[in-house]
């Protein structure tokens, strides 16, 4: 069965997109475009939620947030340090302070209202 996964640094999330691999097959010149965009949000909204969360040192992790398309349908979205998974888990010496799935959970409703609409185009 279909799935996209997300990733940072070693912790995934992953959704069973089966159902939406069928619908977005309908619209297969929008479906990359479309990921591309739900991918930027959680991006986005990650940078915040670590503002947010004062997690940041000097920017290095905030800027080293991105998402990228390992296969068509497929989007990853990761950091590039390698404590951003101590601060999503916590450690035994620090709590969680979850950024990633956060992001992505908030984002996600909007992904879905869209998606709606544009089978409503």
């Amino acid at each position: 069965m279909p799935k996209t996964t997300w990733t940072s640094d070693g912790m995934r999330i992953t959704v069973d997109t089966t159902g939406l691999d069928r619908m977005l097959a309908r619209l297969p010149d929008r479906r990359e475009e479309y990921l591309d965009t739900f991918a930027a949000k959680v991006e986005r909204r990650a940078v915040q939620t670590i503002r947010a969360k004062n997690i940041v040192d000097v920017g290095n992790f905030m800027d080293s947030i991105q998402s990228w398309t390992p296969q068509p349908g497929t989007r990853r979205i990761g950091d590039g340090v390698e404590y951003g998974i101590y601060h999503e888990f916590g450690t035994y010496k620090m709590g969680a302070r979850p950024w990633l799935v956060p992001s992505f959970e908030t984002e996600y409703a909007t992904f879905v209202e869209g998606l709606k609409a544009l089978f409503h185009e």
